[in-house]
This record gives C-alpha cells, structure tokens and sequence, in this order.
C-alpha cells in the first residue's frame, strides 16, 4: 500500500479474532521525511463505535530507507462481555 497525505489517513478492516492469542504484526516503511507513521488498533466493534482497544504505532526513523518493523498484540479479554446478555461485538483491526 502506498499512501500519501499531509493529514492521517484512515483504513479500516473487519477481521476475524480468536480469544487470548498473540497477533504479531510485520511491516516494512519508509517516510520520504522520516516522519511517516502507521498505527494499528485491534478493538471490539458495535456497530458505529469501537470499544476495549489496543494499539501499537510504527515510526520511520531514517529517511528514504525502508525499515523493518514487528510487534505483537494481545486478543485477551476482547470479544468476553456479551451486550444485553446475546449480543457480541467482534474484532478488528484498522490503521492510521
């Protein structure tokens, strides 16, 4: 993917979460600048609105030069809380 904006840009996508597991996440960027970024946020979502989330952020640190990043991020206690005792919310993942 290759983005190019002067604002954050939003992409977002619906996956699918197993409880209590370890997601690791890989990414190459690179940032003309060295100022580039990319955030990842797994949360529960309802809807309109996502709740319980966690997140982790990439930061180029060397301009023009692609640069190798990896983390890891916890499913565990997404997806536990039922809404009016039937009703779940699922997971996902989106970037900024």
């Amino acid at each position: 993917m290759s983005l190019r904006a002067g604002l954050p840009t939003y992409f977002g996508q619906k996956v699918p979460v197993q409880p209590d597991q370890q997601y690791r996440l890989f990414l190459a960027l690179r940032s003309p600048d060295g100022k580039g970024a990319i955030g990842v946020i797994l949360c529960e979502k309802l809807l309109l609105y996502s709740a319980n989330c966690r997140e982790t952020t990439f930061r180029s640190r060397i301009p023009g030069t692609w640069e190798d990043f990896g983390a890891a991020i916890s499913s565990s206690g997404l997806d536990e809380d039922a809404i009016l005792g039937w009703l779940k919310t699922a997971g996902r993942i989106v970037s900024v």
